[in-house]
């Protein structure tokens, strides 16, 4: 849900989001599983190169004049990469992509 209201927060009017998913099959994996992945775009104005893991950060906010614009902690994004952890998963990049496990262990 946090990536996706993020995409939609900073979409300008007449943007779009788009949501992804696909199965990645095991072969190299980390942990040898199928692995579940979303991913989340949108044509918003972008986050820098350098600013990707930055954002992920708890009460890190990208600083433009748009974003400023928007209310907000800077929590959703580091919350939801440390769920998608606690789940065997991770959370990442501009279009927010999460990968988690497929199936239990």
């Amino acid at each position: 849900m946090n990536p996706l209201s993020y995409a939609i927060k900073f979409t300008p009017e007449l943007g779009h989001v788009s949501i992804t998913a696909a199965i990645v099959r095991a072969g190299g994996e980390r942990d040898g599983r199928d692995r579940l992945r979303v991913a989340v775009a949108d044509t918003g104005h972008g986050v820098k190169r350098e600013d990707h893991e930055r954002i992920f950060q708890a009460f890190e906010q990208v600083d433009s004049s748009y974003a400023r614009r928007q209310t907000g902690t800077g929590l959703g994004l580091a919350l939801t990469r440390k769920l998608a952890e606690l789940h065997g998963g991770r959370v990442w990049g501009s279009i927010f992509t999460l990968e988690l496990p497929a199936a239990p262990p």
